[in-house]
């Protein structure tokens, strides 16, 4: 049997995901029990990733090479579905994640912008923990009366695909009121302890004369390292993942404001 091809076929799936979020190396996005796993089964893998060889050649060719010996050859066939499990699950998650760090939605007249970026001097890799400040601004580009931001609701969602979702009174401890052409605007943070993810919501806001609910959409933006993301607006059409908008963030939070 030749176990090459699809193994093969999995990693070149991997690595056009991981170029399409500019990871440096496709093996870069496997956990340390990926990493693991894969070296259980394929001699020498460390080895190849250590080397920055291809994910292609570091997997691949130990299933070349066919056996005559039958129970060699069973066990090689339960190490390539391992693999190739493994290779494709990640391709998948990968493929669920947005490509640029800003976005761009408009809901009945809100629109609301986001743009995300890494915080290197809080960040600390070795520890595990990766903190991305995103800047937020909301605007009444269309209402026909002015409306109140009372509630917002955020999933942050890291590349193994954990979900957390955060809910909130208001953004920052306040629930402003915005007239036609008025946006308030202010940044804030979540800590991850996985380099790439990506997070998306909506704020809850209320008419005030017609007291109409609206859910103003967050379109979904990438938190990912710099260098690596794409700068184009999107528009709309258990890892420990916190949401800092009610904290005091150092040297971080702007200072909130409404503009006309």
């Amino acid at each position: 049997r030749s176990f090459h091809r699809p193994v093969g076929g999995g990693s070149r799936d991997l690595e056009r995901q991981a170029a399409r979020l500019g990871a440096p190396r496709a093996s870069d996005a496997f956990t340390e029990d990926e990493h693991a796993s894969l070296a259980r089964v394929v001699p020498g893998y460390m080895d190849a990733v250590r080397a920055s060889t291809s994910l292609r050649q570091a997997v691949s060719v130990e299933f070349r090479v066919q056996s005559e010996d039958a129970e060699h050859e069973n066990a090689r066939l339960d190490a390539s579905l391992l693999v190739l499990s493994t290779l494709r699950r990640r391709a998948r998650l990968l493929a669920n994640m947005p490509t640029s760090n800003a976005s761009s939605a408009t809901t009945d007249g809100v629109r609301v912008q986001v743009t995300s970026s890494l915080l290197p001097a809080q960040t600390s890799p070795s520890d595990s923990r990766f903190v991305y400040a995103y800047e937020v601004e909301i605007t009444n580009v269309g209402a026909d009366e002015p409306v109140q931001i009372v509630s917002r609701e955020w999933h942050i969602e890291d590349e193994d695909g954990l979900v957390e979702s955060v809910k909130g009174t208001g953004v920052v401890g306040q629930q402003p009121t915005l007239g036609q052409g008025e946006s308030f605007s202010y940044t804030s943070a979540c800590v991850m302890k996985r380099i790439r993810g990506s997070m998306r919501g909506k704020y809850v806001v209320v008419g005030q004369n017609s007291k109409r609910v609206t859910e103003a959409s967050i379109a979904p933006f990438a938190l990912v390292p710099p260098g690596r993301a794409s700068t184009t607006r999107v528009n709309d059409g258990d890892d420990e993942i916190i949401d800092e908008e009610d904290e005091d963030i150092e040297a971080l939070t702007r200072d909130s404001s409404i503009k006309q």
